[in-house]
């Protein structure tokens, strides 16, 4: 009978040790960041209204602290328990919106809105030697940079949307951030301008109607850009005649607008010829006249024009020497040879002198008739 309450009692013993050790077990990186989801809640619920605060300015660990205690910030700064700073409305225009320097400390701003810091070159969420700090589903309006990293790492920018500024992001000396799911629309330069900042990862952000370009790196290394939505860039129109045209015939040419699938080329305020795929068209016998023209460059997203040029055809004759009368007799097919037996005969024109004189003939003694021609609109 001993024996037996012994051997009951050996694997109870052995029972409650690998119940211990699967317990342990359970203290993995794994489950400690399901922990921390818990305690911060879901990112994507819906936000609490948003109250009007003062621009926050943090440096270092201890006034992070200090902040954290006096505003009533939850948690405590650490993986498993971030500082969360959340549900304001703050007004730039005095100094940086949110500025934090100098912490390792970690850390979520969400839901908070920044606006109007441009006026007085003032950003809207700058951080400076920050590691470890996350920015979700916030928004910068008519900033300098709505979102500015300065040599800080190990970030993560999400949800987050830039409008209206210098840059919609700036990534300056940064390296390994993460900037996933972004919207940066309508800022006067860049929507992400990454600046001698290495292996950060850029993905699934929505970039439209940048001034300058939706991504630009300035001597960057191994950055992981992929996926990204990427407006239309701007692009220049011109034609290969010097403002006039004597025959109605030139040819228009576009620079690349990035990002285009096709063009559509305007006349005078009408389409002439749409779905193009290649940045040149040539125009054939125009009747006198101004005429206007300017391309469209299209994608799925957006629309963006050129500049706008003016062609006049218009059948002006100039002409200055002996040489250049006769290479103006051989190109538009004066008939005669310039001698006093034969001279050149120039005729049956109707010429528009709204851009120079109807004819200029100068610095030269050849013979030649002018007859049947008409100007007008000098």
């Amino acid at each position: 009978m001993f024996n037996k309450r012994k051997h009951v009692l050996i694997l109870t013993l052995i029972s409650c040790m690998l119940f211990g050790a699967s317990m342990l077990s359970l203290n993995t990186p794994e489950i400690l960041q399901t922990s921390r989801k818990t305690n911060i809640k879901d990112i994507n619920e819906k936000p609490k209204i948003s109250a009007n605060h003062g621009t926050i300015f943090i440096d270092g660990n201890n006034i992070f602290a200090d902040n954290a205690s006096s505003e009533g910030w939850v948690g405590n700064g650490t993986y498993s328990n971030p500082y969360i700073i959340e549900n304001y409305e703050i007004n730039a225009s005095i100094r940086h919106g949110i500025e934090i320097r100098n912490t390792n400390l970690y850390f979520i701003i969400r839901n908070v809105t920044v606006s109007d810091g441009r006026s007085n070159y003032n950003h809207g969420f700058y951080f400076n030697n920050v590691t470890n700090g996350e920015l979700i589903n916030n928004t910068a309006d008519n900033n300098i940079a709505s979102f500015l990293l300065r040599d800080s790492n190990n970030n993560t920018l999400t949800g987050n949307t830039a409008t209206n500024s210098l840059h919609g992001f700036r990534i300056w000396y940064s390296s390994n951030n993460t900037i996933t799911n972004n919207t940066a629309n309508d800022n006067i330069e860049y929507g992400i301008y990454l600046d001698n900042s290495n292996n950060n990862k850029i993905s699934g952000n929505f970039l439209l109607l940048n001034g300058l370009a939706s991504i630009y790196e300035k001597d960057c290394l191994w950055n992981d850009i992929s996926e990204n939505i990427r407006g239309l860039q701007s692009f220049t129109l011109f034609s290969d005649v010097d403002g006039f045209d004597e025959d109605g015939s030139f040819t228009l040419t576009w620079t690349v607008s990035e990002n285009a699938d096709n063009y559509t080329l305007y006349q005078n305020g009408e389409i002439l010829v749409e779905g193009l795929t290649i940045t040149n068209y040539a125009i054939t016998n125009l009747a006198i006249g101004a005429y206007m023209f300017y391309v469209k460059a299209i994608n799925d997203y957006e629309e963006k024009d050129s500049n706008t040029i003016e062609v006049i055809v218009s059948h002006i004759i100039q002409v200055d020497g002996n040489l250049d009368f006769n290479q103006k007799a051989v190109a538009q097919n004066f008939t005669g040879n310039g001698t006093y037996s034969n001279p050149y005969i120039i005729e049956n024109y109707e010429i528009v002198a709204s851009v120079g004189h109807g004819i200029h003939i100068q610095n030269t003694d050849v013979y030649f008739i002018i007859r049947n021609v008409g100007v007008s609109n000098g």
